[in-house]
């Protein structure tokens, strides 16, 4: 299959020789903005190194351990992305959105006790959601019905993830939906990508097979993994 490459734009260019350009005044910036460009390369060794790099320079720092997350979370590593985000929203506890980053990348990541917890703090403090949103309780809720446990939930986010890594392709978006019918509950964990059509259709298959392979009592019909295609370009 081709697999769209992350492009290092004139941008991107500018925005490293600018990182060599203040490193001496600016060390923890430059590390920042090199971290992020390493995670458009999918340079996780790369990212890892910038931000440890920053963050020893500036321990704790909201604005470095915000933008660690957000690479991590780019990058699919969602249970990581929770850890830093989580102490941004404990070091920031009226940044609502702090507090539904965390919450949302536990989520992602198949962590529903976490994202539960976070989700009734965000509620409390007065955070909003969308009307059609899919809940975490609906999710928690579909999954006790359908017999699924959340550790498959959990495994199968690492292997799309890890997919996606691996053939250098990036996500648009994840989506939870729950379905009913005659009786049975399905949770569906949908990931759209940057890829062709017939992209997505090879990268499901392959992580069907890993699936498979990796959950001894997997619940295909309960527990619905799925990538969908929306072109490299967009």
């Amino acid at each position: 299959m081709t697999s769209p490459l992350p492009i290092l734009n004139v941008v991107g260019l500018a925005r490293a020789r600018e990182a060599e350009l203040i490193m001496d005044v600016d060390s923890v910036g430059a590390h920042q903005a090199l971290g992020a460009i390493c995670t458009l390369l999918f340079d996780v060794e790369g990212v890892r190194s910038h931000f440890k790099i920053a963050s020893q320079i500036a321990p704790r720092n909201v604005n470095v351990l915000n933008n660690y997350s957000v690479s991590l979370h780019q990058l699919g590593f969602f249970s990581e992305a929770f850890e830093y985000a989580n102490t941004v929203a404990e070091l920031v506890p009226e940044d609502l959105r702090a507090l539904r980053q965390a919450r949302d990348n536990a989520f992602f990541a198949g962590d529903l006790n976490n994202a539960r917890l976070l989700d009734e703090m965000h509620a409390f403090r007065g955070g909003k959601e969308d009307d059609d949103a899919c809940t975490i309780g609906d999710v928690i809720k579909s999954l006790g019905k359908s017999g699924v446990a959340q550790s498959e939930l959990a495994t199968g986010q690492r292997l799309m993830f890890d997919l996606l890594r691996e053939r250098k392709v990036r996500f648009k978006s994840i989506e939870f939906g729950v379905t009913e019918a005659d009786g049975d509950t399905a949770v569906a964990y949908t990931v759209r990508i940057r890829a062709s059509l017939n992209d997505a259709i090879e990268l499901g298959d392959e992580l069907a097979v890993q699936l498979s392979d990796q959950i001894a009592d997997w619940h295909p019909w309960a527990l619905v993994f799925d990538f969908i295609g929306q072109g490299a370009g967009d």
